[in-house]
């Protein structure tokens, strides 16, 4: 059995295409999980799916079916409004609209990946080809007084009111998650003030604090 998480397929806007899991039922059986959240914008509507492909019928002779029923039945106030929505939406969405968010998230990552390159302790590996985010890798040693990365993000948010997600909440220690799912102004903003935090809090050190309107 293979379980394909898919919630990000419709993010994709590098130049290898996406290619469902679904596609290799033949072979094995596949349980794609699915969401609106990331493909059209709408984190807080919390919908989302299971897809079973199954040819063989392995998923119902070993209750796996059942388990996947019981499983949706333990929260009982799904919002029904937007799962009546749900065929519309996915039947009648234009492709137009995928490619537009598709560009619209690549220039963002170019920006921050670019705007990465310049911010001392910080690496970004790889430049994403989907998603709405961007990793780097936090170089401790690059600084005078940080201690790991929720160090780094607690003091970021208190300095110069920006959110980044310490990697440690998905057990990768000393990463960050940078979202880039924002207009342009607020993702160079945003690269702008991280900049500024690593400079003042490097080895190097020597620049001087300001508060997040850039008054000293």
């Amino acid at each position: 059995m293979v379980v394909s998480d898919e919630v990000f397929r419709w993010t994709v806007f590098g130049d290898n295409p996406f290619v469902p899991m679904g596609k290799f039922a033949s072979i094995v059986p596949v349980v794609t999980l699915g969401s609106l959240s990331k493909g059209w914008n709408v984190p807080g509507w919390r919908t989302g799916w299971l897809a079973l492909h199954d040819l063989d019928g392995v998923f119902r002779n070993t209750k796996i079916l059942q388990a996947a029923d019981d499983f949706l039945q333990i929260n009982a106030k799904p919002p029904t409004v937007i799962q009546a929505a749900m065929h519309d939406i996915l039947e009648r969405t234009p492709k137009q609209f995928f490619d537009e968010r598709g560009s619209f998230l690549k220039d963002k990552v170019d920006i921050g990946y670019s705007k990465a390159k310049d911010i001392p302790g910080l690496t970004c590996y790889m430049k994403p080809e989907a998603c709405t985010f961007l990793w780097t890798k936090l170089d401790i040693s690059c600084f005078a007084d940080i201690e790991d990365d929720q160090d780094f993000c607690k003091k970021l948010a208190t300095e110069e009111n920006l959110v980044v997600l310490p990697g440690i909440a998905f057990r990768q220690k000393n990463w960050l998650r940078h979202s880039i799912d924002m207009e342009t102004p607020t993702v160079e903003d945003a690269f702008e003030r991280l900049k500024s935090f690593c400079e003042r809090h490097s080895t190097g050190g020597g620049v001087s604090l300001k508060n997040v309107n850039g008054v000293n």
